[in-house]
């Protein structure tokens, strides 16, 4: 049997490299909004507010060719959404 242990990941970030650029960092607390309006906006998602063409805009790689898209991820020349398969 083999014992898994606890991994602990830390990520020191901070906003004010941001607010020296003087980007606005915007974002949505939901923490408080009630459950059944939570549950209308996640269906106006699947519904009204659906991507047509996420399809058209989304390639996806395996794990082993990640390490080839990260230059081009660095540099910005990866436009849409990568799928990044692990298995």
């Amino acid at each position: 049997m083999v014992e898994l242990l606890p991994v602990v990941v830390l990520l020191p970030t901070s906003v004010f490299p941001f607010i020296l650029r003087g980007v606005s960092l915007l974002g949505v607390d939901s923490v408080e909004l009630p459950l059944a309006e939570k549950n209308a906006i996640w269906n106006k998602f699947s519904s009204e507010w659906q991507l047509n063409n996420v399809d058209n805009i989304t390639k996806t790689i395996g794990l082993e060719d990640s390490v080839n898209y990260l230059p081009r991820f660095m540099t910005g020349q990866v436009n849409g959404r990568m799928v990044v398969k692990l298995y």
